[in-house]
């Protein structure tokens, strides 16, 4: 179960950033520049949340107390970037990026999946204390 929380918690927002993008209709083209930054960015922390979910998962599965404390380590990390990245999506999502067209619905979702993946997140570490 804690193995189950870890990888839906850490790996929930990341992947819900690379299928919900912000609208950045109205780009001129030297605004794309950062479009494509924050895009290889959010590419770089869905990288980073996978190696450390899989570290936490690794940590978890050895049964060691050395692993269980990397493991809750790892999950705070992990919550700490989901909620950082998570409002800072869910904003620009809200937003949209240049002609201020936002998309509601889509930022709702973005927002539960992130919420929820704290929760996991959170679960996981009382579990694992």
């Amino acid at each position: 179960m804690v193995t189950a929380l870890l990888v839906a918690g850490g790996l929930a927002t990341p992947i819900t950033g690379l299928l919900i993008r912000p609208n950045a209709t109205g780009a001129r083209h030297g605004m794309v520049m950062f479009v494509d930054i924050a895009r290889f960015g959010w590419y770089g922390y869905a990288l980073a949340a996978a190696v450390m979910v899989t570290l936490a998962v690794i940590g978890v599965r050895a049964g060691t107390p050395a692993g269980r404390r990397r493991a809750v380590s790892l999950a705070g990390v992990l919550m700490g970037l989901t909620v950082a990245l998570g409002a800072m999506h869910a904003w620009f999502v809200w937003h949209g990026v240049f002609l201020d067209r936002g998309q509601e619905l889509l930022t709702a979702v973005a927002v539960a999946v992130a919420a929820a993946a704290v929760f996991a997140l959170v679960t996981a570490r009382s579990r694992l204390r």
